[in-house]
């Protein structure tokens, strides 16, 4: 028997979409990430896993990504529960993250995050790659697979699910 799936969702990219940038800014301004919230919505609702958000950024970034969580009503919106959001400092703490949770599968819009993941987390999903990005992480390009939006990711991650 397979054991229950367990997402981990990279915050910044897969969830909230800052188009102009990284910047405080930047991030005041975000918007969510065409179909984002509708997917996660349905994967907590249709199917019996766990989901969390891992984010990496400075204090005052994260202060303003719980601000957009708490404008947006993303939680209820979603059905997670405000403790499924870890915040670190280091793109290699998300693994480590990932590891404590016994995360199955995780989505992240950055090769060199999944790079530090590859070795413990059993499904890894790039979104929306940056080509230049993924070319100087082989092992990514190799293991990950690569979705372009929601429909994509969601068609798969429901494969997923339905396989354990």
């Amino acid at each position: 028997m397979m054991r229950k799936m367990i997402l981990g969702l990279d915050l910044g990219g897969p969830v909230l979409h800052s188009p102009a940038g990284s910047s405080a800014k930047d991030y005041a301004a975000a918007v969510a990430t065409p179909g984002a919230l509708d997917s996660i919505r349905r994967l907590t609702t249709t199917f019996d896993l766990t989901i969390h958000l891992v984010s990496q950024c400075p204090p005052p970034i994260e202060n303003i990504k719980r601000a957009w969580l708490g404008r947006k009503k993303f939680f209820e919106a979603t059905g997670l529960h405000q403790t499924s959001l870890h915040f670190c400092r280091k793109p290699e703490e998300k693994a480590l993250i990932a590891r404590a949770l016994n995360m199955t599968d995780f989505v992240d819009d950055r090769a060199e995050v999944l790079d530090f993941m590859l070795d413990s987390v059993q499904h890894t999903y790039l979104f929306a790659p940056n080509s230049d990005e993924v070319r100087r992480y082989p092992r990514v390009q190799r293991q990950a697979h690569a979705v372009a939006n929601w429909a994509d990711l969601l068609t798969l991650l429901e494969k997923r699910v339905k396989s354990t």
